[in-house]
């Protein structure tokens, strides 16, 4: 294949890029794309080899739907994108690739590849990954955009604003994709499978006011201890949960969220005892509202049932009911 020139536009600056073809074996995965970074988070620095990256990688499942994708047209339709020898875009197609030249090495030796110039920085890198997969046609996962948020803004240092403004999201979302991969850093937990539970969390307003209003209790801490021993088991149904717990405005309310927090009661069981709780609360307030209605406005009532017959029944019905209640 030749080598063509062509103009990649990003970040609204025209980037001259080679398109050719290049040795896939001598291409190395980058560890920070948050799809590799996904795959290896697990492993220390010292166990990120490229063997190792290269290992786990062609096991994925997306690698090998791309391996028969890429076999069955013949090739890539789209060149992965290098820089120096580093793989910043099209980690998963290198590993179908190498998966293919196990198969068959002579014919699977060259990967078409778009070659950005050395000078391309890091914030440029960043800028591509984002457009690619947060607002791009390939999405990641939203641990995996997250993951490129939060770098974006640490190694940038701009402000959430003007990234979001650069990628057409909202600020907040940004903010909040953001804040949630922080706690799991904060909480030394950055397993992509417990994003939901962290992602749920922070963004529950209910929890986070009653956190905040009684930081003696230590409310989010100690849910973030339950993620992290594995204690909750559906991330949507046991934050909404707790959230119930929390939003009940009865004195003893906070009485049973502290028993569960601190392993005394189940989940199941504080949410049936809190809404027992509302419930007493509710049907209270309804009967001393009934009774301040009467009070205020008897004469008014009295001449409303001689002229509707249907309030005059419902209210003789109330009568009988509550004869057979003050018998108990």
């Amino acid at each position: 294949m030749e080598e063509n020139k062509r103009i990649m536009t990003i970040g609204k600056r025209n980037i001259t890029v080679i398109e050719t073809e290049r040795d896939q074996r001598d291409l190395e995965f980058y560890p920070e794309n948050p799809r590799v970074f996904t795959a290896i988070q697990s492993l220390d620095e010292h166990t990120r080899t490229q063997e190792k990256i290269q290992e786990i990688m062609m096991s994925r499942d997306h690698v090998k739907t791309l391996q028969a994708s890429i076999k069955a047209h013949g090739g890539l339709m789209v060149p992965i994108i290098v820089k120096g020898n580093v793989v910043i875009e099209g980690n998963s197609r290198l590993a179908a690739y190498r998966r293919l030249a196990r198969e068959d090495p002579q014919k699977w030796v060259k990967i078409r590849c778009s070659i950005l110039p050395d000078d391309f920085s890091q914030e440029m890198t960043d800028y591509l990954l984002c457009n690619y997969h947060i607002i791009g046609q390939t999405p990641w996962s939203p641990f995996e955009k997250a993951g490129q948020l939060y770098r974006t803004k640490e190694r940038s240092r701009k402000r959430v604003e003007v990234i979001a403004g650069e990628l057409g999201m909202k600020v907040s979302e940004v903010q909040l994709l953001i804040n949630v991969y922080q706690a799991m850093i904060d909480a030394e937990d950055i397993r992509p499978t417990k994003w939901s539970f962290y992602y749920e969390l922070y963004k529950d307003p209910a929890i986070k006011k009653a956190d905040k209003v009684n930081p003696e209790l230590a409310i989010i801490e100690q849910i973030v201890e339950k993620i992290k021993n594995d204690e909750l088991e559906d991330a949507h149904q046991d934050i909404r949960n707790i959230s119930k717990v929390v939003k009940s405005q009865h004195d003893d309310a906070l009485e049973i969220l502290t028993e569960y927090l601190d392993g005394d009661i189940p989940l199941e069981d504080a949410v049936e005892l809190t809404s027992d709780l509302n419930k007493e609360a509710s049907i209270k307030k309804t009967i001393n509202t009934f009774k301040k209605t009467l009070n205020e406005d008897f004469d008014f009532i009295k001449q409303l049932m001689k002229a509707d017959s249907d309030l005059s029944l419902s209210l003789k019905q109330i009568q009988n009911s509550l004869s057979d209640l003050v018998k108990y």
